[in-house]
């Protein structure tokens, strides 16, 4: 067997052992942590900040490892959420700021291995929102979550929910965004557009499309 050939299936084995490796460390911190996980994903009770820093530390020490287990990813998002509102209904700002830029710094890592995952995009803007205001890159990411998932009903309609709050600052450029979520709503989901009118404060559909530079869309015959 040549040296080139060789050296192929050394790689190969390496890349498997090394691959397993990472599986098999994700699977052992989840399968350890999921009370605490099931925990909050029910809302039946509020897990001990200790046990919850400590799941957390698990998460981070697993990605380390794993950089880019997107199951690993989806659960410490769920960790830390439950962190930061916990830390912002201290009366210590600073303690909340942390939280925050904890799991500002997890969306970007990833963001790094899942570039088009709306949902991601959208927290970003939304705790950059928290932690700055509705800066241009909190804009800029609310836009990257429709261009990263344009027709996902329900992530369209959670930027419309974000948009409507920020309406006096939006450019031509994320009405356009908006406009375009209306449009998803309307399609997959007509109900859903009965929450977003309530959520605008408005007593009609066309009052809703105004808000927004836009017209009710005719059906065509």
């Amino acid at each position: 067997m040549s040296r080139a050939r060789v050296g192929w299936f050394f790689a190969v084995a390496v890349s498997a052992v090394v691959w397993s490796a990472q599986a098999l460390v994700g699977h052992a911190v989840r399968l350890e942590n999921q009370p605490i996980v099931m925990m909050i994903r029910s809302g039946e009770a509020v897990p001990e900040k200790r046990a919850l820093a400590a799941s957390i530390a698990d998460y981070e020490s697993a990605l380390k490892w794993a950089p880019c287990n997107i199951a690993l990813h989806a659960e410490l998002s769920l960790l830390l959420a439950q962190d930061a509102d916990a830390a912002m209904a201290l009366p210590d700002a600073k303690q909340g700021d942390s939280a925050l830029e904890a799991m500002q710094k997890m969306l970007v890592s990833r963001l790094a291995c899942t570039p088009r995952d709306g949902k991601a995009w959208l927290d970003v803007a939304m705790v950059d929102v928290f932690r700055e205001g509705a800066t241009p890159r909190a804009l800029s990411a609310y836009r990257m979550s429709a261009l990263a998932a344009p027709g996902e009903s329900w992530l369209a309609k959670k930027r419309l929910e974000f948009a409507l709050g920020f309406l006096p600052i939006l450019t031509a450029r994320e009405l356009a965004v908006a406009r375009a979520d209306l449009s998803v709503l309307e399609r997959a989901h007509p109900n859903n557009m009965i929450a977003i009118q309530t959520a605008a404060q408005v007593e009609n559909k066309p009052a809703l499309y105004a808000i927004f530079g836009a017209t009710v869309p005719v059906d065509e015959p």
